[in-house]
């Protein structure tokens, strides 16, 4: 009986820890977009640490937001400055 070669899709369904990762990052994201007004109004001009989908710290400078977070990966969490408006493009 021959031997079929493997399936390239076989590996497409197990979740490595990168993948892992990139699925908790990429939800933090649409946390963001779907929050994001309400966000601009409550941190105006603040950095903030968003993991877990939720704000974790906020603060005047990245080091501030971070502390205030406590222990958090930063290669899943989302830490960025939120401007008072955000402008609509034309």
């Amino acid at each position: 009986m021959p031997q079929t070669a493997p399936s390239i899709a076989a590996g497409l369904h197990t979740i490595t820890p990168y993948r892992k990762r990139l699925r908790q990052m990429l939800r933090n994201r649409a946390w963001l977009a779907a929050n994001i007004e309400a966000l601009c109004q409550q941190y105006t001009d603040q950095w903030v640490v968003i993991d877990d989908q939720a704000v974790k710290g906020a603060g005047p400078t990245p080091e501030a937001a971070t502390a205030a977070s406590g222990p958090v990966d930063e290669s899943i969490a989302l830490i960025l400055m939120l401007p008072r408006r955000i402008p609509q493009p034309i």
